[in-house]
């Protein structure tokens, strides 16, 4: 390629955690057309998955590591730590290939490498099979990789990094490239040398989450002065259910958001939330006694209870607390038109004036 002629765009590939069994939907394409721009794709879809991440599938060696904090059990993980540490994001790039180790080969000098979030396992985010089968090919068989990953080819230029080649699905089962990368794997057990391609790539992708971080904190924060603003900071209606289609940048409508005002006096130990695939009973038993019984009822469409969650947090201004429930949806992007199905249950939606009762 000429040096003034234009670079192609490249495909980077995205290896999914959403199954334990990998199958053709696993993998996805995405177009991107520099190095920055895939970081910030890489950064922003990964701190999006993190809603993902569950107390009952926290490696417990990698919590300590992370914070500290020693714990014998997932159920003694406080759910304050837990969220704390869940919104911790940090991407890393493991080289599977080193640049211009692979002429020859399918992936010519190109270098090949996995980006995914570093604190996976202590988040409790859900096993990836697929990324984990890439690196056990490459001789990386003791990592074990969490959430989703991309796969992607770079190639160095007089110290710039720039894209290589399109990551695809046939690539994985490149035996040519995967031979190298073994080799090159056996050669440096337990060197821990940095290629200058990870150096520049660890500079980089700092500089990507930090730029999806200040998007994120922006959006968040004229989120809550808008909601502010509407509600004239008034205190939470008391048992008032909210829900609304929900979602992130990278996945939207992939969950259903449930939001509850309680009392100020309202802890952990007062609530009882029970998600099945169909089902959800919700009771707080600080609320009136005729009241504290919110939700008992089947489910409009199934969910993944796994990847469900809840969280209490004080209401601005005081004078209450919310209750809010993220509801990860099996069937994602299908657009729900009511919270449950069955008859007798009231709640408000969100956006909505009137309170909404089903019939």
């Amino acid at each position: 390629m000429d040096a003034a002629s234009p670079r192609k765009p490249a495909s980077w590939l995205l290896l999914s955690s959403e199954t334990s069994t990998p199958g053709p939907d696993s993998f996805k394409s995405h177009a991107v057309g520099d190095v920055e721009a895939g970081l910030h794709l890489v950064a922003s879809h990964l701190r999006g998955r993190s809603c993902r991440a569950h107390k009952s599938r926290i490696d417990l060696s990698a919590l300590a590591a992370l914070t500290g904090e020693r714990t014998h059990s997932v159920e003694l993980v406080p759910d304050e730590l837990h969220a704390r540490w869940r919104d911790t994001h940090e991407v890393i790039a493991i080289e599977l290939l080193p640049a211009r180790v692979g002429l020859g080969s399918s992936v010519g000098e190109d270098a090949v490498v996995l980006l995914m979030d570093v604190h996976g396992a202590a988040k409790g985010l859900p096993h990836n099979e697929l990324a984990s089968r890439v690196c056990g090919a490459c001789g990386l068989k003791a990592l074990t990789c969490r959430g989703d990953a991309f796969l992607c080819r770079l190639r160095e230029d007089d110290g710039a990094l720039l894209l290589g080649g399109d990551a695809t699905p046939e690539m994985m089962g490149g035996q040519d490239w995967l031979a190298k990368a073994q080799k090159c794997a056996s050669l440096a057990h337990g060197a821990g040398v940095r290629s200058p391609l990870q150096e520049a790539l660890t500079t980089l992708l700092a500089a990507a989450a930090a730029k999806v971080a200040a998007t994120a904190d922006a959006a968040a924060a004229a989120a809550a002065a808008a909601a502010a603003a509407a509600a004239g900071e008034a205190a939470p209606a008391l048992g008032a259910l909210g829900w609304e289609n929900g979602g992130d940048a990278a996945s939207e409508d992939a969950h259903v958001l449930v939001r509850v005002g309680v009392p100020p006096e309202t802890r952990a130990k007062h609530v009882k939330c029970e998600v099945k695939p169909k089902w959800l009973r919700l009771e707080v038993s600080t609320l009136h006694a005729a009241a504290s019984l919110l939700v008992d009822g089947p489910l409009f469409y199934p969910v993944k209870p796994a990847e469900c969650s809840w969280a209490l947090e004080d209401a601005k201004g005081g004078g209450g607390r919310w209750l809010t429930l993220s509801l990860e949806k099996a069937h994602q992007h299908m657009r729900w038109l009511d919270l449950t199905r069955k008859a007798g249950v009231s709640y408000h939606k969100a956006g909505d004036k009137d309170s909404a009762e089903q019939e």
